[in-house]
C-alpha cells in the first residue's frame, strides 16, 4: 500500500513478495486464488489460512498482508482495494423450478428480488 497508489489496478505479480491471507482448500475463493498464483508463476508466502472470509479481511486489515477475493466480498471502508488486471471472475446465480410446479408467493417474491438486485448490480458495474 505504501508503494502503489490507492485503487490503481495491478498485476497479482506486483504483490509476489507480500504475505498472503488465503481461504482454506475446497472453497471457491481458494480456487480463484490458486489459479491466479499459478498463472503468475507465484508461490506466495501464506501468513494465514482460514475458512472464514470475514476473518481473512480483518486479519488483512491489521497486518501487512494481501487477501485476494471477489469484489462482492469487499468492505472498502477499512481495506485498501486494488483491482487485479486481467482477471474476470464471473459468478452466476441460477434459480430453477419445474414449470408445472406451484410456487408460493414468498418464492416468487424471492425470485423477483434476486432478478432486480442482479440487474442493479450489473448496471452499476457497467455490464
Amino acid at each position: 500500500a505504501k508503494r502503489i497508489p490507492k485503487v490503481r489496478p495491478i498485476e497479482i505479480a506486483e504483490a509476489k513478495e507480500e504475505d498472503f491471507v488465503v481461504i482454506s482448500l475446497g472453497h471457491s475463493v481458494r480456487k480463484v486464488q490458486e489459479t491466479l498464483f499459478a498463472n503468475s508463476d507465484m508461490s506466495p508466502n501464506i501468513l494465514l489460512e482460514t475458512t472464514n472470509i470475514e476473518v481473512a479481511k480483518r486479519i488483512t486489515a491489521v497486518t501487512n498482508s494481501v487477501f485476494v477475493c471477489p469484489e462482492v466480498y469487499l468492505d472498502k471502508d477499512f481495506l485498501l482495494v486494488y483491482p487485479l488486471l486481467g482477471v474476470e471472475n464471473r459468478r452466476y446465480c441460477y434459480i430453477c423450478y419445474r414449470k408445472d410446479y406451484y410456487l408460493r408467493q414468498y418464492a416468487k417474491d424471492f425470485i423477483e428480488l434476486v432478478l432486480e438486485e442482479g440487474k442493479k448490480f450489473s448496471e452499476a458495474r457497467g455490464k
